[in-house]
């Protein structure tokens, strides 16, 4: 959910079921946090505290989990920035510990996200229930969307003391980065581009001749990682700049089931085969193919050794989504890879790269059964399937079946639109599998041989995506969706699969 959400779920609070934690038994009621694990290279560093099971009550400030004291944050530090971040690493009953059951709990099952409002801070915070983590923090009118965040506590600049760490994304929407001391002093921040839906974060020290602190963000935004050099309370961007304009340097020649990509200055030629079912949405016989260049950037340590990959690959656009730059296909790639010497200078070590498909091993295409799970089909009316899965849609007012509804069971959630089953994702192990028979913690092998190569992204992604257009008939014409079949990996294995359907850039 993100913030916007939750002011329209403030203004709707008469449609929701409010409740006093301390009139009751709600407070046995509380859904439990688990934080993602933020990557640092030391062992030392202790990571965010996990799950709650087995956890009891010590002395004030303390916390029990799993023979392991946690020391927990006061209530005014917990309630004001920076402070406020740390409720990142920290479980909701956590949380409640230290600001106490003084609260109000907003639910809406309808789209799946519960709100925890603690009027004598001020502090309002957004949980997401079916992801089972904070989305959105908001300290008086100033929001924090932490959904994509995390935070660590380390000691960034060697002296001996560990500092806060944090990662979210602002106000507006870009990514930031905020250090600060386990007294709330503010000791460094800077912003950068967005996260999109994820961020891993890598710590070093001592990096290179100059003894650099680096932190490293890698994040689910497509295009963009970020490298920051943290010296005397600044934080500066160690990426290089981005080369000249690409489309410049190449040319695109189109043939009747290819294209072939060349860039003379750098004696590139790749002969690239194209699916058949990229080259059937345009008009029979067109070989008028469009096109663009996608560059992504990618940090990598090895060995406590910086690299970055910077990737850029040729895309086809499929005929009649020429303003749509988001769907298209990934037919060939440039990778070029620098190592980090230390005071923003990079190395260029090797080019690689060539055409993703071979002839005989061309994507072949997702078809309309691809696009369920069990009884439940993208598209499908909702009333029809409901009875199948034992959903209770007397539970819902039309308003909630129009604008949305999130329901979870028997390992797949299920979301609503319009009355239409709009999304389905399979995010647990369990014993839900795809039409194909794919299932979570499945290899990425095993969705390659079910599946094929993806038409957006490459065999190394952690992203693959795949489409199925169709055509869509309403008032004002006919119009092209593609809808999307998706498969995360968490390294080698599925860590999430979802569908979707086509969501217009109009």
């Amino acid at each position: 959910m993100t913030g916007r959400q939750l002011l329209t779920a403030l203004a709707l609070s008469l449609t929701l079921v409010v409740f006093s934690a301390c009139g009751g038994n709600q407070q046995g009621k509380l859904p439990e946090e688990n934080p993602g694990t933020t990557a640092v290279n030391s062992e030392n560093v202790p990571s965010p505290s996990g799950g709650t099971n087995g956890n009891t009550i010590a002395n004030a400030g303390e916390q029990v989990i799993n023979q392991q004291v946690v020391e927990l944050p006061d209530a005014a530090f917990l309630s004001a920035y920076p402070g406020v971040l740390r409720c990142m690493s920290l479980t909701l009953e956590q949380i409640i510990t230290v600001l106490g059951t003084n609260f109000e709990l907003y639910e809406n099952t309808a789209q799946g996200y519960d709100i925890y409002k603690f009027p004598e801070y001020g502090l309002v915070l957004e949980y997401d229930t079916i992801s089972e983590k904070l989305s959105t923090i908001w300290a008086g009118n100033t929001p924090y969307y932490v959904y994509s965040g995390t935070i660590a506590s380390f000691d960034i600049d060697n002296d001996g003391r560990e500092e806060e760490i944090a990662a979210y994304e602002d106000a507006n929407l870009n990514g930031r980065v905020t250090v600060f001391s386990k007294e709330g002093l503010i000791l460094a921040d800077q912003t950068t581009d967005y996260f999109g839906g994820r961020c891993r974060m890598h710590l070093m020290v001592g990096y290179g001749p100059e003894k650099e602190s680096l932190i490293i963000l890698d994040t689910n935004n497509p295009k963009e990682c970020e490298v920051f050099s943290y010296a005397n309370g600044k934080l500066i961007s160690m990426l290089p700049p981005a080369p000249a304009n690409t489309g410049e340097q190449a040319i695109v020649e189109s043939a009747q089931d290819r294209v072939i990509l060349k860039f003379p200055d750098q004696g590139i030629i790749y002969d690239c085969p194209l699916p058949q079912h990229l080259i059937q949405s345009y008009p029979e016989g067109s070989t008028d193919f469009l096109y663009q260049f996608d560059r992504r950037i990618r940090p990598v340590i090895k060995d406590n050794v910086l690299y970055l990959s910077e990737r850029t690959s040729l895309q086809i656009k499929f005929y009649g989504m020429e303003e749509d730059f988001s769907t298209c296909i990934d037919v060939a790639q440039v990778v070029r890879e620098y190592q980090y010497a230390g005071g923003g200078k990079w190395q260029h070590l090797s080019t690689t790269g060539g055409p993703k498909y071979e002839k005989n091993s061309l994507a072949q295409g997702l078809h309309a059964n691809d696009f369920r799970v069990g009884d439940v089909a993208l598209l499908s009316p909702i009333r029809v399937v409901a009875p199948k899965i034992g959903m209770n849609l007397d539970q819902y007012s039309e308003y909630d079946l129009l604008a949305g509804i999130l329901y979870r069971q028997g390992g797949i959630c299920v979301g609503v639109t319009n009355e239409l089953v709009s999304y389905i994702s399979l995010e647990k192990d369990g014993e839900v599998e795809t039409s194909r028979g794919l299932r979570i913690f499945h290899s990425k092998q095993q969705a390659m041989d079910l599946y094929g190569l993806p038409d957006r992204g490459y065999y190394e992604d952690s992203v693959w995506t795949y489409y199925r257009l169709r055509d869509e008939r309403t008032a004002d014409g006919i119009y092209r969706m593609a809808d999307t079949f998706n498969i995360e990996f968490d390294g080698d294995s599925v860590r999430k699969i979802w569908m979707s359907e086509y969501i217009s850039i109009y």
